[in-house]
Protein backbone atom coordinates (compact mmCIF):
# COMPACT_ATOMS: atom_id res chain seq x y z
CA UNK A 1 0.00 0.00 0.00
CA UNK A 2 1.15 3.34 -0.19
CA UNK A 3 0.01 6.07 1.19
CA UNK A 4 -3.05 6.71 -0.91
CA UNK A 5 -6.30 5.89 0.71
CA UNK A 6 -9.57 4.15 -0.45
CA UNK A 7 -13.11 5.25 -1.09
CA UNK A 8 -14.53 5.21 2.69
CA UNK A 9 -18.12 5.48 2.19
CA UNK A 10 -17.96 8.98 4.53
CA UNK A 11 -15.73 6.96 7.33
CA UNK A 12 -13.10 8.71 8.78
CA UNK A 13 -9.57 7.41 7.25
CA UNK A 14 -7.15 10.06 9.14
CA UNK A 15 -3.66 8.73 10.45
CA UNK A 16 -1.92 6.73 7.48
CA UNK A 17 -2.51 4.03 4.97
CA UNK A 18 -4.21 1.55 7.16
CA UNK A 19 -7.92 2.48 6.64
CA UNK A 20 -10.93 0.23 7.55
CA UNK A 21 -11.11 -0.80 3.39
CA UNK A 22 -7.37 -1.61 3.33
CA UNK A 23 -7.49 -3.81 6.49
CA UNK A 24 -10.89 -5.54 5.42
CA UNK A 25 -9.30 -6.80 2.09
CA UNK A 26 -6.31 -7.84 3.67
CA UNK A 27 -8.82 -9.57 6.03
CA UNK A 28 -10.69 -11.02 3.16
CA UNK A 29 -8.04 -12.44 1.78
CA UNK A 30 -8.00 -14.92 4.39
CA UNK A 31 -11.16 -15.75 4.88
CA UNK A 32 -12.53 -16.82 1.73
CA UNK A 33 -15.66 -17.72 0.51
CA UNK A 34 -18.08 -19.87 2.13
CA UNK A 35 -17.05 -22.72 4.62
CA UNK A 36 -18.53 -25.19 7.05
CA UNK A 37 -15.82 -27.28 8.18
CA UNK A 38 -17.25 -29.43 10.92
CA UNK A 39 -14.28 -29.05 13.23
CA UNK A 40 -14.58 -25.54 12.99
CA UNK A 41 -16.24 -23.97 16.58
CA UNK A 42 -17.76 -21.38 14.39
CA UNK A 43 -19.84 -23.00 12.10
CA UNK A 44 -20.95 -22.41 8.56
CA UNK A 45 -18.98 -18.91 7.72
CA UNK A 46 -19.11 -16.69 4.45
CA UNK A 47 -16.23 -14.34 4.10
CA UNK A 48 -15.23 -15.02 7.55
CA UNK A 49 -19.29 -14.18 9.10
CA UNK A 50 -20.47 -16.62 11.24
CA UNK A 51 -24.18 -17.25 11.06
CA UNK A 52 -24.62 -16.57 14.61
CA UNK A 53 -22.78 -13.15 13.92
CA UNK A 54 -25.38 -12.47 10.35
CA UNK A 55 -28.66 -13.81 12.08
CA UNK A 56 -27.54 -11.44 15.06
CA UNK A 57 -26.89 -8.48 12.65
CA UNK A 58 -30.09 -8.65 11.02
CA UNK A 59 -31.89 -9.16 13.78
CA UNK A 60 -30.85 -5.68 15.14
CA UNK A 61 -31.91 -4.25 12.12
CA UNK A 62 -35.40 -5.72 12.60
CA UNK A 63 -34.69 -8.44 9.75
CA UNK A 64 -35.17 -12.12 9.43
CA UNK A 65 -32.47 -14.47 9.87
CA UNK A 66 -31.10 -15.85 6.50
CA UNK A 67 -28.90 -18.40 5.25
CA UNK A 68 -25.20 -16.93 5.21
CA UNK A 69 -24.67 -17.84 1.44
CA UNK A 70 -27.27 -15.31 0.97
CA UNK A 71 -24.82 -12.49 2.57
CA UNK A 72 -24.18 -9.37 0.84
CA UNK A 73 -20.91 -7.38 0.17
CA UNK A 74 -23.10 -4.35 1.84
CA UNK A 75 -24.03 -6.31 4.95
CA UNK A 76 -20.55 -7.60 5.22
CA UNK A 77 -18.89 -4.30 5.47
CA UNK A 78 -21.00 -3.07 7.57
CA UNK A 79 -20.90 -6.28 10.07
CA UNK A 80 -16.81 -5.95 10.20
CA UNK A 81 -16.62 -2.29 10.21
CA UNK A 82 -19.55 -1.89 13.35
CA UNK A 83 -18.61 -5.22 15.17
CA UNK A 84 -14.85 -5.36 14.81
CA UNK A 85 -13.21 -1.90 13.23
CA UNK A 86 -15.71 0.23 15.68
CA UNK A 87 -14.60 -0.95 18.55
CA UNK A 88 -10.54 -1.78 18.51
CA UNK A 89 -10.85 2.32 17.09
CA UNK A 90 -9.03 1.62 14.35
CA UNK A 91 -9.32 4.77 12.91
CA UNK A 92 -7.82 5.98 16.62
CA UNK A 93 -4.80 3.63 16.65
CA UNK A 94 -1.45 4.41 15.51
CA UNK A 95 -1.00 3.27 11.51
CA UNK A 96 1.10 0.56 12.63
CA UNK A 97 -1.60 -1.33 15.18
CA UNK A 98 -4.48 -1.10 12.62
CA UNK A 99 -4.29 -4.47 11.00
CA UNK A 100 -2.68 -6.50 13.98
CA UNK A 101 -5.35 -5.43 16.18
CA UNK A 102 -8.41 -5.19 13.53
CA UNK A 103 -7.33 -8.65 12.12
CA UNK A 104 -6.94 -10.57 15.84
CA UNK A 105 -10.15 -8.62 16.72
CA UNK A 106 -11.66 -10.69 13.55
CA UNK A 107 -10.24 -13.73 14.38
CA UNK A 108 -10.60 -13.60 18.60
CA UNK A 109 -13.20 -11.37 18.93
CA UNK A 110 -12.65 -7.77 20.13
CA UNK A 111 -13.09 -7.80 23.68
CA UNK A 112 -10.22 -10.87 24.22
CA UNK A 113 -8.11 -9.09 21.29
CA UNK A 114 -8.80 -5.45 23.21
CA UNK A 115 -7.91 -7.15 26.58
CA UNK A 116 -4.94 -8.70 25.16
CA UNK A 117 -3.60 -5.11 24.52
CA UNK A 118 -4.34 -3.50 27.48
CA UNK A 119 -2.53 -6.23 29.29
CA UNK A 120 0.45 -5.40 27.49
CA UNK A 121 0.21 -2.23 27.95
CA UNK A 122 -0.48 -2.88 31.76
CA UNK A 123 -3.68 -0.94 31.83
CA UNK A 124 -7.28 -2.19 33.40
CA UNK A 125 -8.04 -5.08 31.22
CA UNK A 126 -11.52 -3.98 30.86
CA UNK A 127 -11.94 -5.18 26.87
CA UNK A 128 -12.98 -1.26 25.50
CA UNK A 129 -10.70 1.15 24.34
CA UNK A 130 -11.17 4.66 26.06
CA UNK A 131 -9.05 7.23 27.04
CA UNK A 132 -7.01 5.67 29.72
CA UNK A 133 -5.68 2.51 26.74
CA UNK A 134 -5.69 5.40 23.76
CA UNK A 135 -2.46 7.22 25.76
CA UNK A 136 -1.27 4.01 27.20
CA UNK A 137 -1.29 3.34 23.05
CA UNK A 138 0.25 6.96 22.46
CA UNK A 139 2.93 6.11 25.42
CA UNK A 140 4.26 2.58 24.45
CA UNK A 141 7.19 1.46 22.72
CA UNK A 142 7.66 -1.55 20.74
CA UNK A 143 3.61 -2.36 20.81
CA UNK A 144 3.21 -3.95 17.47
CA UNK A 145 6.03 -6.40 18.03
CA UNK A 146 4.12 -7.44 21.11
CA UNK A 147 0.53 -6.94 19.75
CA UNK A 148 1.67 -9.63 16.87
CA UNK A 149 3.27 -11.97 19.36
CA UNK A 150 -0.16 -12.51 21.04
CA UNK A 151 -2.17 -14.18 18.30
CA UNK A 152 0.69 -16.25 18.34
CA UNK A 153 0.32 -17.89 21.60
CA UNK A 154 -3.65 -17.63 21.60
CA UNK A 155 -3.59 -20.14 18.89
CA UNK A 156 -0.96 -22.30 20.36
CA UNK A 157 -2.95 -22.37 23.45
CA UNK A 158 -6.38 -23.03 21.58
CA UNK A 159 -4.52 -26.29 20.09
CA UNK A 160 -3.38 -27.34 23.37
CA UNK A 161 -6.52 -26.70 25.07
CA UNK A 162 -8.58 -28.57 21.72
CA UNK A 163 -5.72 -30.49 19.53
CA UNK A 164 -9.43 -30.97 16.77
CA UNK A 165 -8.12 -27.62 15.90
CA UNK A 166 -4.57 -28.16 15.04
CA UNK A 167 -5.46 -28.77 11.58
CA UNK A 168 -5.98 -24.65 11.49
CA UNK A 169 -2.39 -23.68 13.23
CA UNK A 170 -0.34 -23.74 10.19
CA UNK A 171 -2.95 -20.79 8.49
CA UNK A 172 -3.50 -18.89 11.80
CA UNK A 173 0.17 -18.78 12.11
CA UNK A 174 0.51 -18.24 8.68
CA UNK A 175 -1.96 -15.32 8.73
CA UNK A 176 0.03 -13.70 11.62
CA UNK A 177 3.26 -13.70 9.61
CA UNK A 178 1.30 -12.14 7.03
CA UNK A 179 -0.16 -9.43 8.98
CA UNK A 180 3.50 -9.05 10.16
CA UNK A 181 4.51 -8.19 6.73
CA UNK A 182 1.95 -5.85 6.26
CA UNK A 183 2.32 -3.81 8.91
CA UNK A 184 5.95 -3.13 7.84
CA UNK A 185 4.82 -1.67 5.50
CA UNK A 186 2.41 0.90 7.54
Amino acid sequence: MQGDYLPSGGRSQKGGPVNFEAALAFVLRWEGGYVNDPDDHGGATMKGVTQATYDAYRKSLGLRPTFIRDITEAEIDDIYHQLYWVPVRGDDLPADLRLPLFDFAVNAGPTRAIAHLQRILGVEVDGQIGPHTLAAIQAASGLREKLLTDPENYYRAIVAHDPTQQKFLTGWLARVAAVRGQADHA
